[in-house]
């Protein structure tokens, strides 16, 4: 089932994002959220006309690395705090519900 045929049946619109782990740096490891695309979450947001939160987040703080997995992956407290920041902004502009 595709999420799209759900929405009849919900009365939010849940995100739920960890975006250090995949779409930016894939290859480099670079997980600067400056490189995060500004309509990463509008598009999802911005969608359906219904309320939405966000689920669950996160941003690391410092690197990850686990070799097993070959992942390998940069983090700061300042980027995980610019991220916070955006997810924030992001909440109080589109009037998340929680």
């Amino acid at each position: 089932m595709f999420a799209n045929e759900l929405l009849p049946y919900t009365d939010y619109i849940g995100l739920s994002a960890y975006p250090y782990s995949g779409f930016n740096g894939l290859l480099t490891g670079e997980t600067n959220p400056n490189t995060i695309p500004n309509n990463f979450f509008e598009k999802y947001i911005n969608m359906v006309n219904k309320p939405f939160c966000i689920t669950e987040t996160g941003y690391i703080a410092e690197n990850l690395v686990v070799p097993f997995y070959g992942l390998n992956k940069q983090g700061t407290p300042e980027w995980q705090r610019a991220y916070l920041e955006k997810i924030i902004n992001i909440c109080q502009s589109k009037n998340a519900a929680f």
